[in-house]
């Protein structure tokens, strides 16, 4: 994109005089090697993203003091029970049952059914039922548990490419059952972990070994974080934009846009 004797790269928004500029600019996109094992990844070169910078901010967007503490945790019951301790368990007696025949002794799936039918018999006479009516059902809530507020999610996949004409292999034919977490969910969490303080790269960057060619280690250090940020900044200087539109004359807007082309 050409703005008046300038030309900016599509990748980075970085504004280059002249055409060949622009040329030679672009080269830092496009060569790029993996890193090797002999080269010392801390001698090499950073260029980070000119216009993300990656300050702390609150929701508003605006800009935290430096060394802020995070935000407080929300306050416990007024009674100090979590009616989700026991979660998916309706109670402690049902966690501690799971627990002892799944974890401790190993039950086998006939003599948790023998002790689910002994549990009925007892509390029947109470007019109740025993949680569980075999060992299929308490399998089933031990599945549901989950650790943290990220549940596994399953997915079934197949094969839907072209067969050989004969007989295909079974990989082709057969059902997978893949388990996995959100990993946009699994991200917040580490960003708000202070674990990991000081250990993630908070802005996108090009890195360059000694030979001067572009190398990388990290996504971070990639094209497509790369691009995202270029995507955010373009996003947001859209939106300013239209913030100065909204509070201009019509003859104004016309002449900002002129300005902008």
């Amino acid at each position: 994109m050409v703005h008046g004797l300038s030309f900016d790269c599509p990748d980075c928004l970085k504004r280059c005089t002249s055409k060949g500029g622009l040329s030679r600019h672009r080269q830092i996109h496009r060569q790029f090697t993996p890193a090797s094992e002999e080269e010392d990844e801390n001698s090499f070169q950073r260029r980070f993203h000119p216009l993300l910078n990656a300050l702390p901010c609150n929701a508003d967007g605006e800009y935290l003091p430096p060394f802020s503490p995070p935000a407080p945790s929300p306050a416990p019951p007024a009674n100090g029970l979590d009616p989700q301790t026991w979660a998916p368990f309706e109670s402690r007696l049902e966690f501690d049952f799971a627990h002892y025949h799944f974890v401790e002794l190993q039950t086998s799936e006939h003599q948790i059914n023998t002790a689910l039918d002994l549990w009925a018999a007892t509390v029947t006479q109470f007019g109740k039922t025993a949680p569980w009516q075999n060992a299929a059902e308490l399998y089933a809530t031990i599945d549901s548990i989950q650790q943290g507020d990220m549940p596994w999610k399953t997915y079934q996949m197949r094969y839907t490419g072209p067969s050989p004409p004969s007989t295909p292999p079974r990989w082709m034919t057969q059902t997978y059952e893949v388990c996995a977490r959100d990993l946009r969910a699994v991200l917040h969490h580490q960003l708000g972990s202070p674990d990991f303080k000081d250990a993630v790269d908070m802005v996108p960057y090009l890195q360059f070994n000694h030979a001067g060619h572009r190398v990388w280690s990290n996504l971070m250090s990639g094209d497509w974080a790369w691009k995202q940020a270029v995507s955010i900044c373009s996003a947001f200087a859209g939106e300013k934009l239209e913030l100065e539109e909204q509070s201009l004359d019509p003859l104004q807007r016309l002449g900002l846009k002129l300005q902008n082309l």
